[in-house]
C-alpha cells in the first residue's frame, strides 16, 4: 500500500466496478430504434399516435424512479423488452384503422380518493383548524402554538387530493425517553414523504485485517496434518507388519549367527502387482523379475514387508509360468510377422496362424491394461492383494496355458526345416488337436487357429479362380 501507484489503481479499479456498464442493453440504439418508429407512425399519416408515443417515451426516460434505480440503464432495458414483444406496431395501427377499430391513446388513470379512511381524514383537518396543541403539560412554556400551526404555515394550501395533503403535512412528535437523570425530553419531527425507488444493498464487506490470519487459519490453512485422527503411522509397531525383517532377525539369533544371508529388500504390495501386470505387457527387468535365457526368472532378496522371502517367491511362481509362456508367444509372432532384409521370411501359412495368436496375446493384453487401471485409480473401500489378482486372472492364464499347449504341440522351427514340411506339421497339429481335444475351451481354440492357418489357402484359390494360377510363390 506505501507504493505510489497504489492509489492511482485503486481508484481505477473501484470506477470501474462501479460504473461497470458492460453488461447493459445499447441506449443508442434503442434510441435509434425508437426514433425511427415514430417516424414511420408520422410517415403513415398517424401524427397524433406518434405524438403522443414520444411524449410517453421522453416521459419515461426522463422519470426519477428509472434514473435512480440501482440497476443501471433500467429504463433502457424496459424498452428493449417492450420491442421485443412487439410485433409490427405500425402494422397493428393499419389493420385496426381498416377494420374500423376505435384506436384509444393511453391514459393514466385518476388518482381515487380512499373514502374507507374517512374518519382518520377527517380528524387531521380538525385537528389543523383548531390547533390543538401537542406538547405535553410540563412544557408549556413560550409559545402556546404547537408544531402543527408551524407545519401548516409553512405548507402550501393547495392540495390536488386528500393523498397529497396527507403527505405533505401529516408528521407526528416523537419523544425519546429520558437519556439520564435530567428530566429533558428530545423531541424529533418525523415526516412520511413518498416511497422511494428500491436500493440495491451491499452485498460485500468491507476486508478487516485484523481478523483476516484467525480467519485464515480456521477456515483455509486448516492444519489436519496435526489432527489424531488423520495421523498415520508408516513404520508400525505391529509384527506382521514387519514380518520379514522379524523372520530375519529371528533365524540370525536362533543359529547364533552361523545362518546370514544379505539383508532382503521390500517393496509395497502395489509396487508388486504393477510390475506383475508390466511383465505380461511389456516385460522387462525390475525389482522382481527379470528375463534370461528365454524365461522369466524372480529375484532373490525382495520380498514384501509382511511375508518371507521364500513364501513370496513360492507364490510367484504361478505367475512366472504364465509370463514365460506370454513372453515367448510374443517373441514368435515378432519373428514372423516383422520382417528384416537379413531374415527369411516365413510360409504364407505360419503368417496367418502367428496373426491369430498375436490376436489372443492383444485380447489377454487388454484385459491386464485394464486391472492396471484400476489399479492406478486406488478407489477408496477397494483392497487390492495378489492373492485376488491371481483369482481374478485366471481365466485368462487358463486361456493362456491352452494356447501355449496347442502351440507346442503343433509349431516346428520353420529355419530347420522345409517350409512344405513345417506347415504340413502345424496344420496336422491344429487339426489333431481339434479331433481329440477333450476340453471344449482348448478344442474351440485349436480350430480358431486352424482357420486362421488355412486363410493362406483360401487366398490361393481365389487367385485360381479369378487369374487362372495356382501357385504358391514361396
Amino acid at each position: 500500500e506505501t507504493e505510489e501507484n497504489f492509489d492511482i489503481c485503486y481508484n481505477f479499479t473501484l470506477g470501474t466496478i462501479k460504473s461497470d456498464r458492460y453488461l447493459s442493453v445499447n441506449s443508442h440504439e434503442i434510441r435509434r430504434k425508437m426514433q425511427a418508429i415514430i417516424e414511420n407512425m408520422e410517415i403513415t399519416n398517424f401524427s397524433t399516435e406518434a405524438g403522443h408515443l414520444r411524449r410517453c417515451y421522453e416521459e419515461f426516460i426522463s422519470d426519477p424512479a428509472c434514473l435512480d434505480h440501482y440497476v443501471h440503464d433500467i429504463h433502457w432495458s424496459v424498452l428493449l423488452f417492450l420491442l421485443t414483444v412487439a410485433y409490427n406496431p405500425v402494422g397493428a395501427l393499419k389493420e385496426r384503422l381498416r377494420t374500423g377499430e376505435a384506436i384509444q391513446l393511453f391514459e393514466p388513470e385518476p388518482t381515487e380518493v380512499c373514502w374507507q379512511d374517512k374518519e382518520r381524514e377527517d380528524l387531521i383537518a380538525e385537528l389543523l383548524e383548531d390547533n390543538l396543541p401537542l406538547v405535553p403539560y410540563g412544557e408549556r412554556e413560550g409559545s402556546e402554538l404547537s408544531d402543527w400551526s408551524d407545519l401548516e404555515e409553512s405548507a402550501s394550501g393547495n392540495y390536488n387530493s386528500i393523498e397529497q395533503r396527507e403527505v405533505e403535512i401529516e408528521s407526528i412528535e416523537v419523544g425519546n425517553k429520558m437519556a439520564s437523570g435530567n428530566a429533558v425530553e428530545l423531541h424529533e419531527m418525523v415526516v412520511f414523504n413518498k416511497i422511494e425507488p428500491p436500493r440495491q444493498e451491499e452485498s460485500y464487506e468491507t476486508f478487516n485485517d485484523e481478523f483476516g490470519v484467525d480467519w485464515l487459519q480456521q477456515n483455509v490453512q486448516v492444519a489436519w496434518w496435526n489432527d489424531p485422527q488423520y495421523k498415520v503411522e508408516v513404520n508400525s509397531e505391529h509384527r506382521g507388519a514387519s514380518f520379514c525383517d522379524f523372520w530375519t532377525e529371528r533365524i540370525v539369533k536362533v543359529s547364533h549367527g552361523f545362518l546370514k544371508s544379505d539383508p532382503v529388500s521390500t517393496v509395497s504390495e502395489h509396487c508388486m502387482l504393477r510390475e506383475i501386470l508390466w511383465m505380461f505387457t511389456n516385460p522387462v527387468d525390475c525389482k522382481l523379475f527379470r528375463i534370461d535365457d528365454d524365461q522369466i526368472w524372480i529375484n532373490t532378496n525382495v520380498s514384501l514387508s509382511s511375508t518371507t522371502e521364500h513364501g513370496i517367491q513360492t507364490f510367484l511362481l504361478n505367475f512366472t509360468e504364465y509370463m514365460t509362456i506370454a513372453y515367448r508367444l510374443r517373441n514368435f509372432c515378432s519373428s514372423i510377422l516383422e520382417h528384416t532384409a537379413r531374415s527369411l521370411p516365413a510360409p504364407h501359412s505360419f503368417e496367418c496362424y502367428a496373426a491369430g495368436v498375436k490376436s489372443f496375446l492383444d485380447n489377454i493384453e487388454a484385459v491386464m491394461i485394464r486391472y492396471e487401471q484400476e489399479l492406478i485409480k486406488q478407489e477408496p473401500g477397494k483392497t487390492y492383494t495378489i492373492i485376488k489378482l491371481f483369482h481374478e486372472l485366471e481365466p485368462e492364464l487358463f486361456v493362456l496355458k491352452k494356447l501355449y499347449d496347442i502351440h507346442k504341440f503343433s509349431v516346428l522351427d520353420w529355419t530347420k526345416y522345409p517350409a512344405h514340411i513345417a506347415v504340413a506339421h502345424l496344420l496336422s497339429g491344429l487339426f489333431r488337436s481339434v479331433k481329440l481335444s477333450a476340453n471344449l475351451e482348448k478344442g474351440n481354440l485349436a480350430f480358431a487357429l486352424l482357420l486362421a492357418a488355412l486363410k493362406c489357402y483360401m487366398n490361393m484359390i481365389d487367385t485360381w479362380w479369378t487369374e487362372g494360377r495356382l501357385d504358391d510363390w514361396r
